[in-house]
């Protein structure tokens, strides 16, 4: 396993959702405002009805997600669930490119 950060990660994650093909799972404690998700994410997920997207977050806390992004999400289909306490040691990103 690998681990990045900073602008290396920002290019991995970018890279992997421009390419995924049917699952874009992402647990994340922090979301921030939609121009920035939408820039890292870019629109791939959105705009293919076959990829599913699912998001783990800790909304519990209202300062760990952006509101507008969480309601921009779940209004476009993403199923978001919260896990209280997740921790920013564990993000993850998992596709299926098949």
């Amino acid at each position: 396993m690998k681990s990045l950060s900073g602008k290396e990660l920002f290019n991995e994650i970018h890279s992997k959702c421009s390419t995924v093909k049917k699952r874009l799972w992402i647990a994340s404690p922090y979301i921030g405002s939609n121009n920035f998700v939408s820039y890292i994410l870019g629109n791939k997920w959105n705009s293919d009805p076959e990829i599913e997207f699912r998001l783990l977050v800790d909304y519990s806390d209202k300062g760990n997600c952006h509101p507008k992004t969480l309601r921009i999400l779940m209004d476009s289909g993403t199923t978001v669930r919260s896990l209280k306490a997740l921790h920013a040691k564990y993000i993850s990103l998992m596709m299926n490119w098949f």
